[in-house]
């Protein structure tokens, strides 16, 4: 009851998929004869205590993922862009009645975004709290995201906010 744990195993082979690459301010297809990607999914949720009124919940994920492509048959498999070899988060959820108080930690392993595997996006982690106030239907919430001001891209040539505060 206090401790669940899930794991999930997948193979997808796909023939003629498109891969979207930067090309400057835009994006070009690129035609890719065979991929393959190969992952397994972690997931735990770990409930330290519960009361009538608290309840205190810890939530881990870890993403390890092989995807690979080739443009065609004489090609040797080489990383899809922007897909992580890994990825995980955790999640800290303090309840105390209508109030909620989360804090939450992601981290992004580094990214190829070339065919050649020459250039890729840095790894980066993210940092955020938040608390909401559940009232019937209602919620109201504010949060702090990216709390330590990373300066990281998803994309190349797309930077994203620093701190951001939302209400």
């Amino acid at each position: 009851r206090k401790l669940n744990f899930s794991a999930i195993a997948y193979l997808s082979q796909v023939s003629n998929r498109i891969r979207w690459l930067p090309n400057g301010a835009t994006f070009s297809p690129i035609n890719i004869a065979e991929s393959q990607n190969l992952g397994i999914d972690f997931n735990l949720d770990h409930t330290f205590f519960t009361t009538q009124k608290t309840k205190l919940v810890l939530q881990q994920s870890f993403s390890l993922i092989s995807a690979k492509g080739r443009i065609d048959s004489e090609d040797d498999y080489k990383s899809l862009s922007f897909i992580p070899v890994y990825k995980t988060a955790s999640t800290l959820v303090l309840t105390i009645d209508q109030l909620s108080f989360i804090a939450s930690h992601a981290f992004t392993a580094k990214r190829f975004i070339t065919n050649d595997e020459s250039a890729y996006m840095p790894s980066f982690s993210l940092f955020q709290f938040s608390t909401t106030y559940s009232y019937k239907q209602l919620v109201l919430g504010m949060s702090v995201d990216n709390v330590l001001n990373t300066n990281y891209q998803n994309l190349p040539w797309r930077p994203v906010p620093g701190r951001a505060f939302n209400i």
